[in-house]
């Protein structure tokens, strides 16, 4: 944020639930507003965005040093949603103001989250709630307080597994369903 001399000012964050945060903020003296805190509040299944179970995904490779194309076998990946609460607590309206303002900018319209495995994972803020308590005793110091609560929206992905030259598969510990008309059995491959 920008302090009132001008000055670029860094601000701390640290990754707590917001009750060890504000414990801290009370423990220590010295503690130096605004500060951030970032947690992950729940991790939910996305039923809307689920791919048939049963389906294998199949991929193929060019092995470079192998001079052999490769085939990966994997089910697909399980969608999920993660929700983060990112909260901030400052002395000043002023203050709050510019950092909501960069949370905001920083998820218009969403933030990409690049992983090991994608590059296409989307944060969206989903809602932001104003926690402040503006009327406080003599003796105490007014904190304001806003949290935004953050989604994002991932894949987990299922184990992968590699299929020999010969065209056998050389792990793969799972049980699927065969469907051959309307009969179903179970088959251990």
């Amino acid at each position: 944020y920008v302090d009132s001399e001008g000055n670029t000012v860094p601000v701390k964050n640290i990754h707590a639930n917001p009750e060890r945060a504000v414990a801290k903020i009370h423990q220590q003296d010295n503690t130096i507003l605004p500060i951030t805190s970032v947690s992950q509040s729940v991790t939910n299944n996305d039923d809307t965005r689920r791919r048939y179970e049963p389906m294998l995904v199949s991929e193929k490779y060019w092995d470079e040093s192998s001079q052999r194309a490769i085939r990966i076998l994997s089910f697909p990946a399980r969608p999920v949603n993660i929700t983060y609460d990112i909260n901030i607590w400052t002395k000043y309206n002023e203050d709050m103001d510019q950092l909501a303002e960069q949370i905001r900018l920083v998820f218009s319209p969403d933030l990409k989250v690049v992983t090991k495995y994608t590059n296409s994972t989307a944060a969206f803020i989903t809602d932001e709630t104003n926690d402040s308590v503006l009327v406080v005793g003599d003796r105490e110091d007014r904190i304001i307080r806003r949290k935004f609560e953050i989604n994002v929206e991932g894949y987990i992905p299922y184990p992968r597994y590699l299929i020999s030259s010969t065209g056998e598969i050389t792990e793969f510990n799972t049980e699927f369903d065969i469907v051959t008309d309307g009969n179903v059995s179970l088959d251990n491959a």
